[in-house]
């Protein structure tokens, strides 16, 4: 400040006038603004900077220490983890290595991955119900006593060796059926899944093995199979969908047959949700399955006879005779082919909120054409993708 307390106090006791007052204090301040006063600011700028100085020495050195401190600290903590994870991988390696002693004959069982470079996820097997029924051991490897290890292992073998007695993995209970689920299950089962991906389903549980020990395969292959991303709409799939014998090599056959198939599995998505039970993940059981296959089975005829007479109709012949450009990534039948692949959810098309699945459904071929028409147009501006097309 260029005049101090005192200066005012001295001012407000010697003058009653505000005039007065005033003339006092600016001499004051003409005072202090000569350079020979302590308060010029010639000198407050020289002791600003010197002040500026310290500071910034000050808190670099504060930084530096902070930032050691820290480092050091960051050191030890991992150290500490890595302490941790050396002592868990000994521990663990160890009941691995009993577990191999007692589970010797079903290496499937004993599939595993280790991650040397995680606290808390160094073990983890491959077989859901092996990780399920091993994992309070594995959280916890100081409590992996031998009597504990040994008594769950001997209890994954019991399960491992009646899935072995009963021969599962050949699928003997759907292998001859005449059902096309069951027919389409047995070719999804023998020619897309193995032992060690049926296993690694979510629901191949202790479930699962209950009802393999109760003879009961097929119910038991359902519910893993439920486990399975897109397994169910696949079965489903070709189940209602095939080439005749004599079009095995016919490329439009074939191409065909993936439209109905793409179709297949839209009208399997939007129905299952009608027909899962229990909590999340949802589930369906065998008696939910045969409900949502039958529902599905006359959706799709009714999807099948609409796409088809949709493709056919004498405005979709004209779209396809039009010669304006497109976008560049379908051509005009792709786009139609869409019709195959209609969304299950809501888009903008025209300025307008449709869900194609239902125009499909309805017959509402009108807004169908308008929204093929700008997927041909602007696909990328309806997130449409040159692998998604239909030949």
């Amino acid at each position: 400040p260029l005049v101090g307390v005192l200066e005012l106090q001295q001012i407000q006791n010697s003058y009653s006038e505000r005039e007065e007052k005033e003339k006092a204090l600016t001499g004051f301040v003409e005072k202090a603004l000569t350079e020979n006063s302590n308060l010029c600011p010639s000198h407050y700028e020289e002791k600003a900077t010197a002040y500026s100085e310290i500071y910034n020495a000050a808190e670099k050195e504060a930084d530096d220490y902070v930032a050691q401190k820290l480092k050091e600290q960051m050191q030890k903590s991992d150290e500490c983890r890595q302490e941790r994870i050396a002592k868990r991988l000994t521990k663990l390696r160890a009941v691995h290595a009993q577990m191999i002693g007692i589970m010797g004959d079903f290496p499937l069982a004993m599939e595993c991955t280790w991650n040397e470079e995680s606290e808390r996820q160094i073990l983890k097997f491959e077989c859901f119900y092996v990780q399920q029924s091993m994992s309070t051991l594995i959280s916890a490897p100081s409590y992996a006593n031998k009597n504990a290890v040994s008594t769950i292992a001997e209890m994954i073998k019991q399960k491992f060796t009646i899935l072995q007695e009963k021969d599962f993995f050949t699928y003997a209970s759907i292998k001859n059926s005449s059902n096309r689920f069951r027919k389409a299950m047995y070719e999804y089962c023998v020619n897309n899944l193995t032992p060690e991906k049926l296993l690694k389903s979510s629901r191949a549980d202790a479930e699962f093995f209950r009802q393999v020990e109760e003879n009961k395969p097929t119910r038991a292959l359902v519910r893993a199979l439920n486990g399975i991303e897109t397994a169910l709409e696949d079965i489903f799939s070709v189940s209602v969908a095939r080439a005749n014998e004599n079009e095995a090599e016919d490329p439009i056959a074939q191409a065909r047959v993936a439209r109905y198939r793409k179709l297949a599995t839209v009208v399997w998505k939007k129905k299952r949700v009608d027909f899962r039970s229990g909590p999340y993940p949802y589930i369906m059981d065998m008696q939910n399955l045969k409900d949502c296959y039958t529902a599905c089975i006359e959706e799709f005829r009714i999807m099948k006879k609409n796409a088809k007479d949709y493709i056919a109709s004498t405005e979709s012949r004209a779209f396809l005779r039009r010669e304006a450009e497109g976008g560049g990534i379908l051509s005009r039948q792709e786009a139609l082919n869409f019709v195959f692949a209609p969304k299950i959810y809501r888009e903008w098309i025209g300025g307008t909120s449709r869900i194609p699945y239902d125009d499909v459904r309805n017959r509402r071929f009108s807004s169908l054409r308008t929204a093929h028409e700008q997927y041909f147009r602007h696909p990328n501006r309806n997130q449409i993708r040159r692998e998604d097309a239909l030949a």
